[in-house]
């Protein structure tokens, strides 16, 4: 059994907001013309996903 203290403020944002998740905020420079941005997240389950969410595949011979 776990115990932990959670706020009224916690409580509620947990019902408005749902659960907590990780968010990542890119703001680029003026300088910036292009921004790409890759889930990797399931890259054990495909070995060439990374080859291919950088782009280095090339074909290849398929039986």
């Amino acid at each position: 059994m776990g115990l932990r203290k959670v706020t009224l403020r916690e409580r509620l944002a947990r019902l408005i907001l749902g659960e907590t998740t990780t968010v990542t905020v890119i703001v680029p420079g003026d300088s910036v013309d292009q921004v790409t941005i890759t889930n990797t997240n399931n890259l054990d389950d495909d070995p060439m996903a990374l080859a291919r969410a950088v782009g280095v595949t090339t074909g290849g011979d398929r039986e």
